[in-house]
């Protein structure tokens, strides 16, 4: 009986843990890959939607030494949905983990910022810090490239492109990737924004 209840203890203790991932954002748990987040979910939980060029990545160790955290600099190409900093034609991000010196960490998920690359981003403001973090550390970072990028042959059309996974910061054990076309994506986008907009229009009339 005491068995039985122990490991209803432990089982309950990993659903808390897998569901605060999810809800999260987070895609893997022990290795076990979670369906990626949906653009209305994360047009949803976002504060601010951007179209960033990665300028400069800094990162340094934590005030506390207790770790290493990167703040990466971007360029605003656009802000889909302005948020704390809306309009604002830079902004800078914190994420956990990078390197300084010789000291090496990084996150459980990585999403590799690099001077140089344009994404779009989905944003959450941390009021506390005063700084913005990505939505779900890879859910909410979404890569603009040509298409036919990885080896095939490029063309002039531009694809919206998510990869998963990045399991203890490997390529080798990505998950999935989900792509589509820049103009349809951000169509796609502008609609659940405008939808976002709306049911918060309707929730503030409700509540008055």
């Amino acid at each position: 009986m005491e068995t039985l209840s122990r490991h209803r203890i432990r089982d309950g203790l990993l659903t808390m843990v897998a569901v605060g991932m999810v809800l999260a954002g987070g895609t893997w748990l022990y290795g076990i890959p979670y369906a990626p987040m949906p653009l209305d979910q994360l047009v949803h939980h976002a504060d601010g939607v951007v179209r960033a060029r990665v300028a400069r990545v800094e990162p340094e160790l934590r005030p506390d030494g207790r770790g290493v955290l990167t703040r990466i600099h971007l360029l605003i190409l656009d802000w889909y949905m302005p948020g704390e900093a809306g309009g604002a034609p830079t902004i800078e991000v914190v994420q956990g983990g990078g390197q300084v010196g010789p000291r090496f960490e990084r996150p459980y998920l990585d999403a590799g910022f690099r001077p140089g690359q344009e994404r779009v981003l989905f944003l959450r403001w941390n009021q506390r810090g005063g700084y913005w973090l990505v939505l779900g550390i890879v859910q909410g970072v979404f890569d603009i490239v040509p298409e036919g990028e990885n080896g095939e042959e490029e063309s002039s059309r531009l694809i919206a492109r998510r990869t998963l996974g990045h399991a203890h910061g490997t390529e080798e054990e990505s998950a999935a990737v989900e792509a589509m076309g820049m103009e349809h994506f951000e169509d796609c986008l502008r609609r659940h924004i405008a939808e976002r907009n709306r049911i918060r229009v309707e929730d503030e009339e409700v509540g008055r």
